[in-house]
């Protein structure tokens, strides 16, 4: 990782975390128990809360990627990037057409998220400390660890322009 710029602009405050940082890949893996993440690597090193192999204890160490259960980055995406939700919803329409899955995935958002300027907003948590899920049921906290939100996503002017081509089309029918 030498040679790697630190993030433009990083703010701690209230223990949350600014980092300014564009998109170098996006990979898929799986996590043991069946389920699926997705690791998008940054140019940039912020700090972050990883498993040593070694020990199997959790420790805050610089890291150049953060790792996202599909659906939040795919969700987090759509929100921030123009026209990727006619995109997704596209793609989607034809793999249930033709019953083989979702139709956008990691690869999709490879393509659209390369070399996008981010903001992320980072809020750390401690063991112990509680959260509530999507179900409105409270939790404690198992680990130490960070909360990750995109605020803002900038992809680049090819990637917009072929989004906004999309939006064309449907105009044209």
């Amino acid at each position: 990782m030498a040679g790697k710029a630190q993030p433009k602009a990083t703010d701690v405050v209230n223990n949350i975390q600014v980092i300014e940082c564009a998109v170098q890949s996006i990979q898929v893996y799986g996590t043991g128990d069946s389920a699926i993440r997705y690791r998008v690597t940054l140019n940039t090193m912020f700090d972050a809360i990883k498993k040593d192999l070694n020990t199997g204890d959790y420790v805050q160490q610089a890291v150049d990627y953060i790792d996202f259960v599909p659906r939040v980055l795919i969700a987090q995406c759509i929100n921030k990037i123009d026209a990727l939700d006619l995109m997704y919803t596209k793609k989607k329409e034809t793999a249930l057409k033709n019953d083989n899955g979702s139709g956008f995935g990691a690869a999709e958002l490879q393509v659209i998220l390369r070399g996008a300027k981010l903001e992320i907003e980072r809020v750390k948590f401690e063991v112990g400390d509680e959260y509530v899920d999507n179900l409105e049921v409270v939790h404690v906290h198992e680990n130490a660890g960070y909360n990750t939100n995109i605020k803002k996503i900038k992809v680049s002017d090819r990637v917009q322009t072929k989004l906004d081509e999309m939006i064309d089309k449907v105009f044209d029918l």
